[in-house]
């Protein structure tokens, strides 16, 4: 397993990253598979605009990874297959695998993007 750097302004964020899409154990954070690519980004939102669906159980395409990258304060994000949740932060993004069920919870004030990334 390496270490992948994702590069965002002034940011450099870590997320492991992997040559298998499994999930990690199941106390962990997903890890990414190699060759993922970028090819779409979220408008930034915040507490005060954070869309409906967010907040309840949903899931990417098939094929389709994303990063929920904080940009300040904390968000919590949980997976459901296996369930667990995380805190989100600057230096914590949430990695989201393929059509695996997830949501967010506004836990303060958060202003956060997400980038969908594909091979």
């Amino acid at each position: 397993m390496a270490l992948l750097l994702v590069r965002r302004g002034i940011h450099t964020s870590r997320v492991t990253e992997s040559t298998s899409p499994e999930l990690s154990p199941a106390s962990a954070m997903p890890s990414l598979p190699s060759g993922l690519r970028e090819y779409k980004r979220s408008s930034t939102f915040t507490e005060a605009t954070i869309p409906a669906g967010l907040l309840r159980d949903h899931g990417t395409k098939p094929g389709v990874w994303a990063l929920i990258v904080i940009e300040q304060g904390v968000l919590e994000y949980t997976i459901e297959e296996p369930l667990r949740t995380f805190m989100l932060k600057p230096e914590l993004p949430g990695v989201i695998p393929p059509v695996v069920p997830h949501r967010v919870t506004v836990r303060g004030p958060v202003r956060f993007h997400v980038e969908f990334l594909a091979p």
